[in-house]
């Protein structure tokens, strides 16, 4: 039981760019690391633009992991129930747009 009610999910698609391919990413439900980032984009910057995503009010969590001695690396996911109602949002926002047209 909480005191207040979370606030509803309203985040803002980033700009064309590598936000946007990393919200790509996120958005299949796969998780993303700086390696596999890197290796798609040549970028090593997958951090900053996970705190784009934040900014725009995407719901991403961050798991770190150990690989290896010393070696932690931060691994980027859309929490799964905040990337159902997103899905819905979506979902209906393109609805609204497609009766429009019609």
């Amino acid at each position: 039981m909480t005191l207040m009610d979370a606030p509803p999910l309203m985040p803002t698609m980033p700009p064309a760019g590598l936000s946007m391919r990393c919200l790509r990413v996120l958005l299949s439900g796969r998780p993303l690391d700086c390696e596999t980032f890197y290796q798609a984009t040549g970028s090593m910057r997958l951090a900053a633009y996970v705190e784009v995503l934040h900014r725009l009010g995407w719901p991403i969590l961050t798991d770190y992991q150990n690989r290896g001695a010393s070696r932690n690396l931060a691994v980027y996911a859309l929490d799964l129930e905040a990337l159902a109602e997103v899905m819905a949002l979506l979902n209906a926002h393109l609805g609204t747009q497609a009766e429009s047209v019609q």
